[in-house]
């Protein structure tokens, strides 16, 4: 599947691959075969921006399960979307390996998923949950986002309530609490996307965020939290809304020593930091709110979708009360 039929507003990759694109099952099982034949692993992965609105997904896996069960092979699938006939899915799953299961939820409150645009109905996602634990599932991970816009304390209290809820869910079926790893990125507020006018906080308050949440998901010994680098969404942010001036800095991180940054054992914000100052370019700048009658430095840049619609949807987030 390419594309997503959901319309999350925060995401950049739903409105480059707009619209959704879907294989049918037949070329799905036979490019999986394929794979298997050529390589020998012994995991294959489902990959796309929403597998399980894929209308044919338990089709295909049944198929595949079928045909690659023999052979070792486990299947998984990336986060899943709570909906009726997902508890289905973990059922199929887990008749094969029972590992884990993945939703993203983004945020824990329902105010700011409706500012996100984000379809999750927290029924449906209970009840996947008692399901997936019913038919075997060992734990859950779950997906969120920190330093929103409009975001309060009780919205981040709430991602560690929604995750000690869920495992709470794990002890009916288990008679135990369920293991939850949470796993929490920063908000990049992407160019082509209705966040694009959005700030976005710094790596020092987006640390604050994060020593909170750690200090509270201590108390639960069944919560496991984890954190992108908070540098390294910082400077995903600085270059993913920057304009042609940040090359230089490039030139000079480079020449300094940064080389394989997407390696945390490699990564040196020192250079970068020292490139920024070298260059005399505040990288802070690039991060603050933007008025919605500037010219953007990605403007020049054609995705296929409308200025303007970006700018409505920008007025509903702002509406949201």
């Amino acid at each position: 599947m390419r594309g997503c039929p959901n319309r999350c507003r925060f995401c950049q990759a739903r409105q480059q691959y707009y619209p959704c694109r879907m294989r049918s099952p037949e070329k799905i099982l036979a490019a999986a075969k394929e794979a298997f034949c050529r390589t020998g692993y012994e995991e294959m992965a489902l990959t796309g921006l929403s597998v399980s609105d894929y209308p044919h997904i338990a089709e295909v896996l049944d198929s595949l399960m079928g045909a690659l069960k023999e052979k070792c092979v486990s299947i998984s699938l990336p986060s899943i979307k709570p909906k009726k006939g997902v508890g289905d899915l973990s059922a199929l799953i887990a008749s094969f390996k029972k590992t884990g299961l993945t939703f993203a939820p983004e945020a824990a409150t329902e105010k700011m998923r409706s500012r996100l645009g984000k379809d999750f109905n927290m029924e449906e996602f209970n009840r996947a949950i008692e399901e997936a634990f019913a038919s075997g599932y060992l734990h859950v991970k779950l997906y969120f986002m920190i330093g929103l816009p409009f975001e309060e304390a009780a919205d981040l209290d709430g991602i560690i309530e929604l995750a000690q809820a869920v495992s709470a869910l794990g002890k009916k079926a288990r008679r135990r609490p369920a293991q939850v790893n949470v796993a929490v990125n920063a908000l990049i507020p992407k160019p082509h996307t209705p966040f694009q006018w959005f700030g976005m906080p710094g790596p020092d308050e987006i640390g604050a965020k994060q020593d909170h949440l750690r200090q509270l998901a201590a108390r639960h010994k069944w919560l496991k939290i984890n954190f992108h680098d908070r540098h390294m969404s910082f400077l995903e942010a600085v270059f993913s809304r920057g304009d042609r001036r940040l090359s230089k800095v490039i030139v000079k991180a480079y020449d300094a020593g940064a080389r394989f940054d997407a390696w945390q054992e490699h990564f040196k914000f020192r250079a970068w930091q020292d490139a920024f100052t070298s260059c005399g370019i505040d990288p802070l700048v690039y991060l603050k709110e933007k008025p919605l009658s500037c010219t953007l430095p990605w403007d020049f840049l054609q995705v296929g979708q409308d200025k303007d619609a970006l700018a409505a949807e920008f007025n509903k987030i702002i509406d949201i009360k």
